[in-house]
């Protein structure tokens, strides 16, 4: 070679990287390789070899070397597909030198600073690859067109040749759509599917993958865009679907995350190659702007399209579904339900603290929709106390007027034992020493004074009943009873009036003289019993030599010991409270019952026919008075132990009325319900009493403050605002309020532009609020929300739900457009 090159070696011209680089090429040639392997290594060979043989001075390799292949006419860049032979590729490597290859400014190849030429083997050798990422700032292509010398990066390569065409667009969008249906993952799958079936691996399958799907985005780019989109959308949509069942309280958040979780997988499958943490930041962040811009824009075009075949919508309802946060829909549901269930009034805006803040804007905002809630709500506030009543009677029993049930509760306990005391006062008088020593202690002669009081204030005779005053003016007892000379008189009177009645029945023809007859008989036998007891009747207001108490007269001096016991009878409670004194006269009533009931069964058996009447009526007013705050909880246990089951019914009877009677002093001057079921306490001792029908009112007294808050939201603030609103439709013109109110603004020490500004914001804030349309909107909204029929509440939450279920529906829909539409657009580097 160096005799064809006049005695020159042709390898001068090479750089120590040249001689390196031919040395790599030569040690890679391989018998072993793949063809296509292997004739690139020898065509690198070829290339270094011409370069150098050009730069010492030839002009034609393979003609030198062999004339029979001398070329015509020398081509600018000396390509060749026939292969070196080994030997021969040997001695080119023998004395090369090093060299950089760069591109300059203008984009052309130099190899130490000078321009050089360019073959397509040099384009696709490691140290060219290096130089075009260096100048370009992307990879080069796998194969490269040259022109005039130079690479020319937009000019098409074989590859991009071959794709641009019918055929290759078709497979440019069903690579597309595979791309994005496998979420990245397309390159990847053939790469792999190829190492299969060759020995290249899988870096170089993918390359070659990636190598084509470049070479659709640059010639076949809407082929491949609408392959990518048409992919995309159903894969989005899919991932969407399972994000929405993930979250279904709030489907389009789920649908976000889906789709941004969907994202980042295929920005990290398309960039696994070089980063793929970045890629998936990339993808996921592109995904979620793409889902958040297509809820905001498709989102509500897909929400009309839905709504054409969703029924009747109010635009009251569309208005409330657009302008609040999500709706507890569930529980506004179970709130219109239930008040529906229990009777009560109540009203869209009672169901939500949000619907029942709007209601309150609407009326500040329109002199009108105030008036609607002063129409609506306040004869509902003032029913609200009957309400109450009917709650307690319908889950706790019936009222009752405590006053009149317990009076007649004693009668009751009379006409029980009326007969039955008649029977015991008329038996024989009685004396034991017992019942001397009873009366003769202190406790026995107080209860002989309120005895004598108590006959005396029922206009009966003391002295009659055997009450006398002795030397001292104290009171005592004469043994033997002092009426025989009353009991004798009305027996005379009786018979008389018998004996009268006898007689006109016999002159009278038709009468029933048996009857009559009858009667005068026991009229006679009645006389006959008085005399002989008068006859026995010591002198009145002395002492009896013969010891004896009729069963009356004691039964005064057992309720001159309740008198005194009374003193210690807890108002609330009704129980007993006693102290060592207490406890002692309590045991001398009871050892004075027990010899009365000994010595006269029939005044045990009338005794105890008046006390269970007499103790139902002390339990019903136990109950009442159970209501005030200084009975616990606690209390309640104790006050009701050992009662039988009619007394703690008359005890419930005695709560639940005096729940409502405090409902009723509490009637306009605050929320009954905290009078009877407010504080923690009030709450247990109703629980205690009446666990079945505490579910329904505490509801009731739940819904109730509810609608209560509704009241005060409309109408319960200072009508201030409201008489601005009116005032503001009759106020000045555009151009005369926003010159009074910048004037205002210069006046109290703002800068000029600055008062210009606020002034400007304030009189369109007004305008717009207090605008025709919004007047409407306000008039409207406080119509529905403010409506105390629970069914039309229903009508209206249903049709919120239907909307609210359509807008999120619109919301998933559109933000997986969005999120498809913007994966292909962007793409992930």
């Amino acid at each position: 070679m160096a005799k064809t090159n006049g005695g020159k070696n042709p390898l001068t011209p090479l750089s120590n990287s040249d001689f390196q680089a031919l040395a790599s090429s030569l040690s890679n040639l391989d018998t072993g390789q793949s063809d296509d392997q292997f004739q690139n290594n020898v065509q690198r060979v070829i290339d270094m070899y011409s370069r150098a043989y050009t730069g010492a001075g030839g002009t034609d390799l393979e003609g030198d070397l062999d004339p029979a292949r001398r070329k015509q006419a020398a081509a600018p860049i000396a390509s060749t597909n026939q292969p070196l032979t080994i030997n021969n590729a040997a001695d080119l490597a023998a004395g090369l030198s090093g060299g950089t290859y760069k591109f300059d400014d203008s984009g052309l190849l130099t190899y130490n600073g000078k321009p050089v030429d360019v073959s397509a083997d040099v384009a696709n050798s490691d140290q060219y690859r290096a130089a075009y990422q260096q100048r370009f700032g992307k990879p080069a292509p796998l194969a490269v067109d040259v022109v005039g010398g130079q690479v020319t990066p937009e000019a098409k390569t074989e590859l991009e040749r071959k794709r641009d065409t019918l055929g290759g667009g078709i497979d440019a969008a069903v690579r597309g759509a595979a791309d994005m249906a496998s979420l990245g993952a397309a390159d990847p799958l053939a790469a792999l599917a190829r190492s299969a079936f060759n020995d290249d691996g899988f870096a170089a399958n993918l390359t070659r993958e990636r190598a084509i799907s470049g070479a659709d985005e640059k010639v076949n780019p809407y082929w491949r865009l609408g392959g990518q989109i048409a992919g995309a959308i159903p894969t989005m949509t899919g991932l969407a679907k399972a994000g929405a069942a993930f979250s279904p309280a709030r489907p389009f958040l789920g649908t976000a995350v889906a789709d941004t979780a969907g994202g980042a997988v295929y920005g990290g499958l398309s960039n696994m190659e070089k980063d793929p943490l970045t890629g998936a930041l990339i993808g996921g962040g592109a995904a979620l702007a793409g889902n958040q811009i297509g809820q905001r824009v498709i989102g509500p075009m897909v929400e009309r399209v839905l709504a054409r075949g969703a029924g009747e919508i109010s635009p009251v309802a569309r208005l409330l579904t657009s302008n609040t946060k999500p709706l507890q829909i569930t529980n506004a549901r179970a709130a219109i339900v239930d008040g529906l269930r229990l009777k009560l009034p109540i009203a869209l805006a009672d169901a939500d603290p949000q619907l029942r803040t709007i209601a309150g804007s609407a009326t500040r905002i329109s002199p009108a929709a105030r008036e609607t809630a002063e129409r609506l709500l306040e004869p509902r506030g003032r029913g609200q106390a009957e309400r109450a009543v009917a709650g307690i009677e319908r889950d706790f029993g019936p009222v009752v007027n405590i006053d009149e049930t317990g009076d007649a509760l004693i009668n009751k306990g009379r006409a029980a034992a009326g007969s039955l005391y008649d029977e015991a006062y008329a038996a024989p008088v009685v004396a034991t020493p017992e019942l001397d020593a009873i009366l003769a202690t202190p406790a026995g002669r107080q209860a002989l004074s309120r005895a004598r009081t108590i006959a005396a204030n029922e206009r009966r005779d003391p002295s009659a009943l055997g009450f006398a005053l002795d030397r001292d003016g104290d009171v005592v007892l004469n043994p033997v009873r002092l009426d025989p000379f009353q009991a004798q008189a009305e027996a005379k009177s009786t018979f008389d009036a018998a004996q009268a009645a006898h007689k006109a029945a016999m002159r009278t023809s038709g009468s029933n003289t048996e009857t009559t007859r009858q009667s005068l008989l026991a009229a006679r036998d009645q006389l006959r019993t008085a005399n002989a007891a008068l006859e026995k009747a010591p002198t009145p207001g002395t002492a009896a030599t013969s010891r004896g108490y009729t069963t009356q007269t004691l039964d005064y001096v057992k309720r001159g010991l309740d008198d005194i016991l009374e003193q210690s009878r807890d108002p609330v409670t009704r129980r007993l409270h006693l102290d060592e004194a207490g406890r002692a006269v309590n045991d001398v009533r009871s050892s004075l019952v027990r010899e009365m009931d000994k010595l006269n069964p029939r005044y045990a058996e009338a005794r105890a026919a008046y006390e269970g009447p007499a103790k139902e009526r002390e339990a019903l007013l136990a109950g009442r008075g159970a209501i005030g705050p200084q009975t616990t909880p606690d209390r309640i246990g104790r006050m009701t132990t050992g009662r039988t089951e009619g007394q703690m019914d008359q005890f419930r009877s005695g709560y639940r009325s005096g729940m409502a009677e405090q409902v009723d002093r509490m009637r306009f001057s605050a929320n009954p319900y905290d009078g009877v079921y407010g504080t923690p306490d009030q709450v247990a001792k109703v629980d205690a009493l009446f666990p079945d029908g505490v579910p329904n009112f505490a509801r009731q007294a739940e819904l109730e403050r509810q609608m209560g808050k509704t009241q005060y939201e409309t109408l319960g603030g200072s009508p201030t605002a409201a008489r601005a609103a009116a005032d503001r439709q009759f106020g000045p013109g555009l151009g005369m309020q926003l010159a009074g109110e910048t004037a205002l603004g210069v006046m109290t020490g703002a800068p000029p532009i600055g008062a210009l500004t606020t002034a400007a914001r304030a009189t369109f804030r007004d305008r717009r609020v207090l605008g025709a349309v919004g007047r409407r909107q306000a008039d409207s909204i406080a119509e529905l929300l403010l409506n105390p029929v629970p069914t039309t509440a229903l009508s209206a939450i249903d049709q919120i739900t239907v909307a609210r279920a359509l807008a999120s529906q619109a919301k998933s829909v559109g933000g997986s457009v969005g999120a498809g539409l913007t994966l292909p657009l962007i793409g992930v580097e």
